[in-house]
């Protein structure tokens, strides 16, 4: 089942259209798009310099750092928001 992925997928989309100018979408999920495709590029290049059997253990270990590296900066990010929001003077 691939249920998280699909809700990490809709909480990006949320959250870009929440936080990001609507002027700005195109730009943002441009740069998204291209840092997705860069990433998957590294993982087959992974794939291709490091084919031995052996070695598959390291790709489970790089693809675990870097999915728990992407949920920490998410979290500092949230943390931050958080904090700006909570200190920005309230507009009535």
């Amino acid at each position: 089942m691939r249920t998280g992925l699909w809700m990490a997928d809709l909480t990006v989309t949320q959250t870009q259209q929440e936080g990001v100018a609507e002027a700005e979408r195109g730009v943002v999920g441009g740069v998204q798009s291209s840092l997705n495709m860069l990433m998957d590029m590294l993982k087959f290049a992974l794939v291709i310099a490091l084919p031995h059997v052996q070695l598959f253990g390291l790709h489970i270990c790089l693809s675990f750092t870097f999915i728990m590296s992407a949920g920490l900066l998410f979290a500092l990010h949230v943390c931050r928001a958080r904090r700006r929001s909570r200190d920005s003077p309230v507009v009535t």
